[in-house]
Parts: C-alpha cells; structure tokens; sequence
C-alpha cells in the first residue's frame, strides 16, 4: 500500500497534474485503486480503473509497470494508455470539487454525501461536480461555478442542452425532490385534456408547460426548436398552431426527430383533429403568393 501510494503522487507529478486534495480525500482514494474486490475505482471506468492498477503495481507489491509494458499487455497503443491515465487521474481529482469543507474532512466525496439528512438550503448551495455526469467530463459547458439553486431557475430545457443531451442530471435532482423552475409552471397549470380552452387558445398553448404528455426524445430534442413552415418561415415547435403549419417533411429533417419521435407527434396533435399542413395546401400558397406579386409589379 505504502509504494501503491508514493506511485500515485509520482504519477500525478508526471502527468503535471496539481494534486491539493486534503490527505483524507486521497486516502479514500487509495484504498479504492488498492481493493481490487471492487471492479472500478469511483468516477472511472473499469478499464481505466485496470490500466492505473497496472500502472501504480497494485498486482506487483506497488512496482511502476512501465507504460510500454502495459501497451504490450493489453495490445493498446501507448498514446492510448497515456491519455486514458491522464483522464482517470483528472476524473479522480474531481470527485471531491464544490464538497463542503465539513463533508471532506470526514473523507466524504460527492457521491456519499448524505443528502437525506441535509437541509434544503445545505444542498441549494451546493455547487455542480464534474461527477454528477457519467457520459461528458466537460458537459454544463465545462462551467462548475454554478449552484443547484441556480441550475433549478433554468429552463429545464437548456439544462438539457448544456448536458449534452444527457438527462442525468435533471434525473437526479428530480430523485431528491427538487422541481425546475419550468416544472414549477407545469403543476400551477391544468391538465391540457382538462382545461377548457377556445380554438385559438389550445392553438396558441405551451406545449413545454405539458413535460409529462410527451417522451423524453420528443419533448427535449423537438418542441421547442424551430423548422420551417408552409409561409417558408422558422417557427418554434412549442405550439400546435406552428406545428400543424410545417409539413410533415420539414419536421423529419430536423436533427435527433425519427420516425417514433414523428409518429408521437403526428398521433398527439390528431387527438385535437389536427394533422400537419398538406403539400397541395403549401403548393397553393406559393401560388396565390406569385399571383400576388404579379399584381404588385403590374
């Protein structure tokens, strides 16, 4: 254990990597890398939780394998290993980051912190951790300053999108009990189906305010964005009534929509006995627009 670890501050000396964790956080650490009951470390992969056992000597009495070596074991290139190390070792130091002084000092990373017994307010003020993520090291745009307090004022939509499409995260705060500002707006309103509403009104609605109608797919990769309409004009696909003014062509076009996403759309929109505007309906448009335009110039 004693050479595992003098290994595994070298290795962060040669990576160049800066390692100020308190010495609780990196014991925790160690003992993690030196259980091999466990099949990966926390915040890696088992491959990379391999490849740094071998590296540190975790299965030779805390002897350095040599990069090369390694490469030969596991017939991988060397610039594979090297890069696989150096993001384990980055993912590793990041388990700990915005943790409260209080909770470290107990060697508690993210992952453990006993969110049952915080207080709402402890856990609002709580900053983002790169490893609340399990797809994107660098997704939220690589920007950890923000508070979950902050992230629940977004619109659930753009905490979608700066997931990387990765609903992780809104998953997870949903799992402790906290709502988004836009999920908020959803249970002051009624029930689409229930509300009654003119024809102009249910035209003219929100469909974000309705998260629970639609799946995820179609919710967060298509209402809201924009495609062209018959009027060859972008429109927002958060109402019915600039849906059902695109052609059924112009929505399948649009990137992350396939045919369940359109089939969802095409069977929720005709339950108001609605349907996307037609080609002829879109031909004869464009013909009384040059007719129009005719008239002008004459």
């Amino acid at each position: 254990m004693e050479n595992v670890k003098n290994n595994y501050y070298d290795e962060f000396e040669r990576m160049g990597l800066k390692n100020d964790l308190s010495e609780a956080c990196n014991g925790k650490i160690l003992r993690e890398i030196c259980d091999i009951s466990l099949d990966k470390v926390y915040s890696i992969n088992e491959l990379q939780t391999r490849l740094l056992r071998k590296r540190l000597g975790v299965f030779n009495e805390g002897k350095v394998m040599s990069i090369r070596d390694i490469a030969s074991y596991y017939e991988m290139e060397e610039e594979f290993i090297e890069e696989q190390l150096w993001y384990s070792l980055n993912r590793l130091l990041s388990r700990f980051h915005g943790v409260p002084l209080v909770y470290l000092q107990s060697a508690t990373d993210y992952k453990d912190l006993p969110f049952s017994k915080m207080s709402d307010k402890a856990i609002l003020n709580l900053q983002l951790s790169p490893v609340f993520f399990n797809k994107h090291f660098s997704c939220f745009q690589g920007k950890w300053d923000y508070r979950i307090k902050q992230v629940l004022e977004m619109d659930i939509n753009a905490v979608y999108s700066m997931c990387w499409h990765d609903s992780f995260l809104i998953d997870w705060l949903h799992s402790l009990g906290f709502t988004f500002k836009m999920d908020k707006l959803i249970l002051e309103l009624d029930d689409l189906y229930k509300k009654r509403l003119t024809e102009s009104e249910l035209l003219n609605y929100n469909l974000l305010f309705c998260k629970g109608f639609f799946s995820d797919n179609l919710y967060y990769d298509v209402l809201g964005k924009q495609a062209l309409n018959i009027d060859g004009n972008y429109v927002s696909l958060n109402k019915i009534g600039n849906i059902i003014n695109c052609e059924e062509d112009s929505i399948r076009k649009m990137p992350n929509v396939n045919d369940r996403t359109l089939r969802e759309l095409k069977a929720f929109i005709s339950t108001f006995g609605y349907s996307f505007a037609s080609k002829e309906v879109n031909e004869v448009k464009k013909l009384i627009k040059t007719l129009n335009q005719t008239k002008v110039h004459k």
